[in-house]
C-alpha cells in the first residue's frame, strides 16, 4: 500500500503524485485537517516547533517523535472522519456509503478510525447531519491538543522514557494526552460512558477557550515553552529565531476549496537519496564553467531560519543524481560570487529573493529571475500578491503535478499545485489582477522553464536531505 499523503512542519501538506485522480480530493482534505490541528492548537504547535528545530538539536528530536504518539490516534480519527463527511456533503449520501466500503478494503487502519466514531457518524443521514458532525469533530480536536502545555515539564526531561512515564500517570494523561483528552470528551458526550467521567479534569488543563481561536495567543505560549526547552543549547538564539512563523500563516483566500492550495504534490513513492558534493568556491566556480554545466540553471537555496549567515549556491544536471553545493559565510563575498555566475538564477523558496530583490536585477547576468517553492502555493499567496500584481501566468500539466509560472517583468515564479486547485488558484488570482494567457501566447522560455521544472521536481527532497547531511 503507497503513501497516500503527508504532513509535515517543511512542505505543510504533500499529496502523491501517483495517486488516483478520484482520490485527491478526499486526501487533500485530509492533509489540510491534520494542517489546521496542528498550525492552531498548542499541543500541535509545539510539536512543529520541536521537529523545524531537530535538524540541529537532539532533544527537540527525541521530544517530537515522542509527543506525536500522544496525538497521532485522535489526529487520524479527526481527519478519517472529516474526509468521509466532506465526501457525503460535496457527492451525496451514495458516494459517501460506497467511500466509507472502499476505505474498509483498502486501509483496515484508517476504517477503525472511522467506526470507533460511530457514536457520532451513526447519526449522519443526510448533509446538514454531516457538517454538524464537521463542526463537532473540529471543536472536539481543538480543545483535545489545545493542552496547558506549560505545566508538562518537558525542559527538566532528558529522554523519551521520562515522557513515556509522565503520560503512563493516568492523572497527567487525563490532563494533558490529547489522545486521551478525545477520549475522554467523546465518551462522556456522545457514549454516556460513566467510567471516563473526567471532562472537569481535562477542561482545568486546557487553555482559556476565549483564547482558542486568537492565533498570536497560542503561538505565544508555543514559543514561551519552547524558549525553557531550548534554554541550555549554544544555538539558543539561532533555534528561537526558527520558530518565529510556525502556525503564523492564516490567509482568507476567496475561492471554494483553498484546502486543494495546502497540498504539494510530491511523489511519495520514489524519495531518492541524492549524492550531495560540497566544494569550495574556487572548485564550484571552475565546475559552472565547464561546458556540461554552461547552460543548466544555478540554485539559491532557501536560507534557514536562525542559520541566514549561511549561504549557499548549488548546481545540478537533471541527468545526474550528484549535486555540488558550496557554502559561502560572509555576504558580501556572497553577493560578488553570484554577480559572477553567468548561468539563469533560480532562488529556490522566497525569503532569499526578498532579501536580495532591491539588488539582484541590477548584478544578475541572466534575466528573468526565477524563484521557485518547494512548499504548498497557499504559503506563497502573499509574497505572489506583492511581486505579481498585474502580471500574468499559465498552466504546464505534468504527469502527477501542475505547473504553475507567474511572471512579471523580469521575474518569473514557479510552483506546484495537483489537477483540482486550478480554479480556485484562478480565483485568487484574479483578485490579484494577474491575468491568464494561453502558453503560447507568453514571451518566456517555455523550454528553459520546463528544463528548471523538471530539474527541481527530481530533487525536491534535496534541501532535508543536504542539512540532515551537514554539521552545523
Amino acid at each position: 500500500m503507497h503513501t497516500e499523503g503527508e504532513f509535515n512542519y517543511t512542505n505543510g501538506g504533500l499529496i502523491n503524485s501517483r495517486l488516483d485522480m478520484n482520490r485527491i480530493a478526499s486526501v487533500s482534505r485530509h492533509e489540510a485537517q491534520h494542517a489546521e490541528l496542528y498550525s492552531i492548537t498548542t499541543f500541535g504547535q509545539l510539536i512543529l516547533m520541536l521537529e523545524k528545530n531537530s535538524l540541529f538539536h537532539e532533544k527537540s528530536n527525541w521530544m517530537y517523535k515522542e509527543l506525536f504518539n500522544y496525538v497521532n490516534r485522535m489526529q487520524e480519527r479527526i481527519a478519517v472522519n472529516i474526509e468521509q463527511m466532506d465526501k457525503l456533503c460535496s457527492e451525496g449520501k451514495s458516494q459517501y456509503e460506497k467511500s466509507i466500503k472502499d476505505l474498509k478494503n483498502r486501509n483496515r487502519t484508517y476504517y477503525n478510525y472511522f467506526r470507533k466514531m460511530c457514536c457520532i457518524n451513526g447519526k449522519v443521514q443526510d448533509v446538514d447531519d454531516a457538517q454538524i458532525a464537521i463542526q463537532l469533530f473540529r471543536a472536539i480536536g481543538h480543545i483535545a491538543l489545545n493542552v496547558q502545555i506549560d505545566e508538562i515539564p518537558l525542559e527538566k526531561m532528558t529522554s523519551e522514557k521520562e515522557i513515556k512515564d509522565f503520560f503512563s500517570n493516568q492523572e497527567n494523561a487525563i490532563k494533558y494526552s490529547p489522545n486521551k483528552r478525545f477520549d475522554i470528551i467523546v465518551n462522556k458526550l456522545f457514549r454516556n460512558n460513566e467510567n471516563d467521567d473526567f471532562l472537569d479534569e481535562v477542561m482545568a488543563a486546557t487553555i482559556d477557550l476565549e483564547k482558542e481561536d486568537n492565533i498570536s495567543c497560542v503561538h505565544n505560549i508555543c514559543v514561551k515553552k519552547v524558549k525553557k526547552i531550548l534554554s541550555d543549547s549554544i544555538m539558543y538564539e539561532r533555534l528561537i529565531k526558527r520558530i518565529e512563523t510556525v502556525g503564523t500563516i492564516q490567509l482568507d483566500l476567496p475561492c471554494k476549496n483553498p484546502e486543494y492550495l495546502m497540498n504539494l504534490p510530491l511523489d511519495l513513492d520514489n524519495q531518492k537519496s541524492i549524492n550531495i558534493k560540497i566544494l569550495d568556491i574556487c572548485a564550484f566556480n571552475a565546475l559552472i564553467n565547464t561546458t556540461e554545466y554552461k547552460n543548466i540553471p544555478i540554485f539559491l537555496p532557501h536560507e534557514l531560519g536562525g542559520f541566514e549567515d549561511f549561504h549557499f549556491i548549488e548546481a545540478f544536471n537533471k541527468d545526474s543524481d550528484t549535486t555540488y553545493i558550496t557554502c559561502i559565510f560572509n555576504e558580501e563575498l556572497f553577493i560578488r560570487m553570484i554577480s559572477n555566475i553567468k548561468q539563469y538564477l533560480v532562488f529556490v523558496q522566497t525569503k532569499l529573493f526578498r532579501k536580495l530583490k532591491s539588488t539582484i536585477r541590477g548584478i544578475a547576468q541572466q534575466l528573468p529571475i526565477y524563484i521557485i517553492i518547494e512548499n504548498n502555493i497557499y504559503s506563497s499567496i502573499e509574497f505572489i500578491s506583492k511581486n505579481f500584481k498585474r502580471g500574468n501566468y499559465f498552466f504546464i500539466d505534468k504527469k502527477g503535478y501542475v505547473l504553475v509560472v507567474i511572471w512579471r517583468k523580469s521575474y518569473i515564479f514557479l510552483g506546484y499545485i495537483i489537477e483540482l486547485a486550478k480554479p480556485d488558484l484562478k480565483t485568487v488570482l484574479k483578485k490579484y489582477e494577474i491575468e491568464y494567457i494561453e502558453p503560447n501566447m507568453a514571451d518566456i522560455d517555455i523550454n528553459y522553464i520546463n528544463l528548471i521544472a523538471e530539474t527541481h521536481w527530481k530533487h525536491m527532497n534535496l534541501s532535508k536531505k543536504f542539512y540532515d547531511n551537514i554539521n552545523l
